[in-house]
């Protein structure tokens, strides 16, 4: 049924699973299975929410990246403002944007912040039996009830392929971790492929 809905839409995605075990993973140790498929984003496309069920394997173009911080005089043609907490924002494309002195500076996406559909180019996140959505350094979750995708925190064990621009490196007791957002990552071979996964420091 699902199939036949969405036959003929637009869309294209990358499957990658893999269980996590004590002699795949370094430290911090994980214990519970992930996947990570890559999405294709639109003007009209919704994602069918299967949150408990693997999607079909499918391949896409990697993900748009934004260099965060960077500041532009003209905002793009056809984005959204919202105003959350008192606070104004734009929106075009995955790309969020607040005012500043000379222009507008690319932000990351504000928790709280919901979307009617997802960016171009997402990953989808699986976490035990949760599903979350990764793109340029934000993370979101499907609200069923509200039927919106809302901006969320960086879950631990979140394992993604790429970081955004302006993320730094720090050394933590001869550790190497990346930063980005104020989030801790830890470069980890997983599946035979190198990605960087959310963890406590």
């Amino acid at each position: 049924m699902e199939n036949r809905k969405h036959k003929g839409t637009n869309k294209k995605s990358f499957l990658l699973t893999a269980l996590l075990t004590a002699g795949l993973v370094a430290a911090p140790a994980l214990s519970w299975a992930w996947s990570v498929s890559i999405g294709v984003g639109g003007p009209d496309y919704r994602p069918p929410h299967r949150h408990h069920n693997r999607p079909p394997a499918r391949a896409v173009a990697p993900p748009r990246e934004s260099r965060h911080y960077a500041v532009v005089r003209t905002l793009p043609r056809g984005h959204k403002r919202a105003v959350l907490r008192g606070v104004p924002y734009h929106y075009h494309e995955g790309v969020f944007y607040r005012p500043g002195a000379n222009g507008y500076v690319v932000v990351n996406a504000p928790l709280g912040f919901t979307l009617g559909r997802l960016p171009y180019g997402y990953l989808e996140i699986r976490i035990g039996h949760g599903s979350y959505y990764y793109h340029n350094g934000d993370y979101f979750r499907w609200d069923r009830r509200h039927q919106v995708y809302e901006v969320v925190s960086a879950p631990r064990g979140a394992a993604v392929t790429y970081l955004p621009h302006g993320y730094s490196r720090v050394n933590v007791y001869g550790e190497t971790y990346y930063k980005f957002n104020g989030v801790y990552y830890h470069r980890e071979r997983i599946g035979g492929e190198m990605l960087y996964v959310v963890v406590d420091i």
